[in-house]
């Protein structure tokens, strides 16, 4: 968990309530178990490794259509979910990620899915990517890891 995570959270005015985890898990689809499957089915996936924050930044803020919007922003090792501005995770990034240590999980309200894991890589995918059937293997509620594309780098 970034250090000093709590008072960040207050000072962009996040919502942490009752319900906040559930809220998101919701969004992301009922289960932090998908989290491996929508990240196999990322439409992109870039290594951020060489950013600077406000590049980090540029690269979020091209990945969703309207920054005044509100978002789902989660550390799910942490069991941490709040609501929160996107214009103000975007401002904050710096102390809201931790590059090797922090996995980053914003939600927008298209239902896009922005996940800064912590090798220091972006996948871009959609809450909404369903399973095939249930003979689908991401159906079936398997266990294994699943290796995400490898990332591209940003030029």
């Amino acid at each position: 968990m970034p250090p000093h995570l709590r008072q960040t959270l207050a000072a962009i005015d996040a919502y942490e309530g009752p319900g906040a985890h559930d809220g998101f898990l919701s969004a992301l689809g009922g289960s932090l178990d998908r989290l491996p499957v929508l990240i196999t089915h990322a439409e992109v996936a870039l290594d951020v490794s060489a950013l600077d924050a406000d590049q980090l930044r540029d690269a979020l803020r091209t990945a969703v259509a309207d920054v005044g919007q509100d978002v789902w922003a989660a550390w799910p090792a942490e069991r941490t979910a709040v609501r929160a501005g996107y214009r103000a995770v975007l401002e904050r990034i710096d102390d809201l990620w931790y590059p090797s240590s922090d996995d980053l999980v914003i939600v927008d309200g298209d239902e896009q899915v922005l996940v800064l894991d912590h090798e220091e890589r972006l996948f871009l995918t959609r809450a909404d990517a369903r399973c095939r059937g249930p003979r689908h293997h991401c159906c079936r509620g398997h266990t294994t890891p699943l290796n995400p594309p490898p990332p591209r780098s940003i030029t």
